[in-house]
Protein backbone atom coordinates (compact mmCIF):
# COMPACT_ATOMS: atom_id res chain seq x y z
CA UNK A 1 0.00 0.00 0.00
CA UNK A 2 1.24 3.33 -0.72
CA UNK A 3 1.28 5.72 2.57
CA UNK A 4 1.46 9.64 1.77
CA UNK A 5 2.79 11.88 4.80
CA UNK A 6 -0.41 13.04 5.57
CA UNK A 7 -1.42 9.48 5.85
CA UNK A 8 1.17 8.19 8.17
CA UNK A 9 0.39 11.60 10.01
CA UNK A 10 -3.30 10.34 10.48
CA UNK A 11 -2.18 6.80 11.42
CA UNK A 12 0.36 7.84 13.81
CA UNK A 13 -2.15 10.54 15.13
CA UNK A 14 -4.92 8.01 15.92
CA UNK A 15 -1.98 5.51 18.12
CA UNK A 16 -1.45 8.42 20.39
CA UNK A 17 -4.80 9.24 20.63
CA UNK A 18 -5.44 5.40 21.68
CA UNK A 19 -2.11 4.78 23.40
CA UNK A 20 -2.38 7.97 25.82
CA UNK A 21 -6.22 8.60 26.01
CA UNK A 22 -6.27 11.68 24.32
CA UNK A 23 -9.04 14.20 23.21
CA UNK A 24 -6.84 15.51 20.75
CA UNK A 25 -3.29 15.80 19.76
CA UNK A 26 -0.81 18.40 18.56
CA UNK A 27 1.65 16.87 16.18
CA UNK A 28 4.68 18.44 17.51
CA UNK A 29 4.04 18.41 21.02
CA UNK A 30 6.56 15.88 22.89
CA UNK A 31 4.35 13.50 24.94
CA UNK A 32 7.32 11.58 26.74
CA UNK A 33 8.21 14.81 28.49
CA UNK A 34 6.51 15.73 32.26
CA UNK A 35 5.50 12.01 32.56
CA UNK A 36 2.87 12.12 30.15
CA UNK A 37 4.40 8.47 28.68
CA UNK A 38 7.08 5.84 29.87
CA UNK A 39 9.44 3.42 28.03
CA UNK A 40 6.28 0.79 28.09
CA UNK A 41 4.38 3.31 26.33
CA UNK A 42 7.31 3.72 23.90
CA UNK A 43 7.65 0.07 23.10
CA UNK A 44 4.04 -0.38 22.57
CA UNK A 45 3.41 2.32 20.12
CA UNK A 46 6.51 1.10 18.15
CA UNK A 47 5.54 -1.95 18.04
CA UNK A 48 1.94 -0.87 16.80
CA UNK A 49 4.12 0.96 14.07
CA UNK A 50 5.75 -2.38 13.15
CA UNK A 51 2.87 -4.09 13.19
CA UNK A 52 0.83 -1.43 10.54
CA UNK A 53 3.91 -0.72 8.56
CA UNK A 54 5.17 -4.36 8.16
CA UNK A 55 8.67 -3.11 9.03
CA UNK A 56 11.10 -3.39 11.79
CA UNK A 57 12.74 -0.17 13.69
CA UNK A 58 16.32 -0.88 13.44
CA UNK A 59 17.76 -0.53 16.90
CA UNK A 60 19.93 2.18 15.66
CA UNK A 61 17.01 3.96 14.89
CA UNK A 62 15.80 4.02 18.50
CA UNK A 63 16.15 7.06 20.82
CA UNK A 64 14.00 9.85 22.27
CA UNK A 65 13.99 11.79 19.54
CA UNK A 66 12.39 9.51 17.03
CA UNK A 67 9.30 9.00 19.42
CA UNK A 68 9.37 12.56 20.97
CA UNK A 69 6.42 13.82 18.59
CA UNK A 70 4.13 12.94 15.77
CA UNK A 71 5.73 14.49 13.39
CA UNK A 72 9.16 13.14 14.02
CA UNK A 73 7.06 9.58 14.12
CA UNK A 74 5.31 10.05 11.05
CA UNK A 75 8.12 11.85 9.44
CA UNK A 76 11.13 8.14 10.59
CA UNK A 77 8.24 6.07 8.87
CA UNK A 78 7.39 7.66 5.66
CA UNK A 79 11.13 7.91 5.46
CA UNK A 80 11.69 3.98 6.15
CA UNK A 81 8.87 3.13 3.73
CA UNK A 82 10.30 4.84 1.30
CA UNK A 83 13.93 4.56 1.74
CA UNK A 84 14.60 8.11 2.34
CA UNK A 85 17.74 9.20 5.03
CA UNK A 86 17.53 11.82 7.35
CA UNK A 87 14.02 13.57 5.06
CA UNK A 88 16.52 13.72 1.76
Amino acid sequence: MEYSLQDITQIIQELFVKQFSLAQVEVDKNYFDGNRANSIDALELLMEIESIFKFSIDDNDLNADLISSINNVSTYVYNKLYGLKNGE
